[in-house]
């Protein structure tokens, strides 16, 4: 019984801070943006238990200023990826991306940046 006791802690800690709160969820990391012919491709990494997390990615025009960056599109779950296909072409756009689970907003990933190429985006 010991031993499942322990287990079941290491389970459970991650996940409930320690006034009794569930715990902001983990940022996302490793984000990187590509450009190619239809837009911006958003790749990152994550590592969470939680299956129902999604993920905001926030997009700026001009370099980052911390706290400065809009909401661009919520709700995505990690599977999806996204693709910003609302793109001027030879413009360069920068992003982060947040981790939503139970209510809390993780802080921010790392901030990727990306232009699509002059005369290669739809219209």
């Amino acid at each position: 019984m010991k031993k499942l006791s322990v287990i079941f802690l290491l389970l459970v800690l991650p996940l409930v801070a320690q006034d009794g709160f569930p715990a902001r969820p983990s940022a996302p990391w490793n984000l990187y943006a590509f450009s190619y012919a239809d837009g911006i491709l958003l790749t990152w990494a994550w590592q969470g238990v939680d299956g129902t997390a999604t993920f905001n990615v926030y997009r700026s025009d001009s370099v980052n200023i911390p706290g400065t960056m809009q909401p661009y599109k919520t709700g995505i779950k990690l599977a999806e990826g996204f693709t910003d296909n609302f793109c001027t072409p030879g413009h360069r756009y920068w992003y982060v991306m947040t981790t939503v689970s139970h209510g809390f907003e993780s802080n921010a990933s790392n901030t990727a940046d990306a232009a699509v190429p002059v005369g290669k985006a739809k219209p």
